[in-house]
């Protein structure tokens, strides 16, 4: 298996893993939960699905790989600020209203990932 393949299977896990963020977070919100640590800890893997993504797209950009759109880079560039930007916006809060943000966040994640899959591939 090449990288390409590589980078293009783990952008469907990406989708199927923010898909579940988003289930586990509309669980919790629907609960009355605000964000607790498995819903951090998922974040955080989901986040580190997407930094791992972004850098084999930048070794196949070095390696001389382009995207079929040049919006496909700009997808990348989205789905790894987020979820940081977010945090950073929200002064770290972790209340109910967090916990629906987030989830709102991971929708939108399953469509940008889905978004840049359609854009990136030959």
């Amino acid at each position: 298996m090449n990288l390409s393949e590589i980078h293009s299977r783990l952008a469907i896990s990406i989708m199927l893993f923010a898909g579940l963020a988003t289930i586990w977070g509309l669980v919790s919100y629907i609960r009355g939960k605000g964000m607790g640590g498995q819903f951090w800890g998922i974040l955080a893997i989901g986040e580190f699905l997407f930094i791992l993504q972004i850098v084999f797209g930048i070794v196949l950009w070095l390696g001389g790989a382009r995207p079929v759109r040049d919006v496909h880079l700009i997808y990348g560039a989205v789905t790894v600020l987020a979820i940081p930007g977010y945090f950073a916006i929200s002064k770290g809060r972790d209340d109910r209203t967090a916990t629906l943000a987030y989830t709102l966040i991971c929708i939108f994640l399953v469509g940008v990932s889905a978004r840049a899959a359609l854009t990136g591939g030959a």
